[in-house]
């Protein structure tokens, strides 16, 4: 069974924070990286700036704000395009500010020997739903990037369904014929008659 360690903010991730918070920007979660590489002697995962040795790419597919300046990321992995197997010892999150070019290794894991093997396309296995838990501080706006080809899973879908913010404004009651300054804008809208 895998086991890593919890996931370290490195320094790039806290710059990130910082700056976000400094210019009233969001953190935008891009990615999760899974690798085989260890950890080089004499280096903090603090100071990393990048994974190791990058195997497989994981698009976010959901994020989910756990209060106390916790944030669960979520990706799905599949082994559908992977050519060769790897032991994934480490697991990387990455993320930019918004408005930023690039993105950033934000918080890091490495599980050593514990960490999960994932076999080759040759050896097909279920798509796999992960959860990485991350520490964002007192960031104030944290949004994620999706990509088309991202899986949308039924955890996901039915947080989406019983969030009480799901379609927050889309159908409004109103006393007045013009649309309400609250309403989305692919809104719908009752006016209410007096008789």
């Amino acid at each position: 069974m895998a086991y890593y360690p919890n996931i370290t903010t490195t320094l790039q991730g806290l710059d990130s924070i910082s700056a976000a918070n400094a210019a009233s920007k969001a953190i935008i979660f891009t990615r999760v990286v899974f690798g085989d590489g260890a950890v080089p002697d004499g280096t903090s995962i603090e100071s990393m700036t990048d994974m190791v040795s990058a195997k497989m790419e994981l698009s976010v597919t959901d994020a989910e704000n756990q209060g106390n300046g916790q944030y669960s990321i979520y990706a799905t992995i599949s082994n559908g395009d992977l050519e060769t197997g790897f032991r994934a010892t480490e697991i990387g999150v990455y993320a930019k500010v918004d408005g930023d070019e690039s993105d950033k290794l934000f918080a890091y894991t490495n599980g050593g020997a514990y960490g999960e093997y994932i076999p080759s396309k040759s050896i097909p296995v279920k798509a796999q739903n992960i959860q990485v838990d991350v520490s964002i501080g007192n960031a104030e706006t944290v949004n994620i990037t999706l990509k088309d080809d991202t899986y949308v899973t039924v955890d996901a879908l039915n947080r989406h369904n019983t969030s009480e913010t799901a379609h927050e404004n889309r159908l409004i009651v109103a006393t007045t014929a013009n649309k309400p300054t609250s309403m989305a804008d692919k809104g719908i809208w009752v006016e209410i008659l007096e008789d």
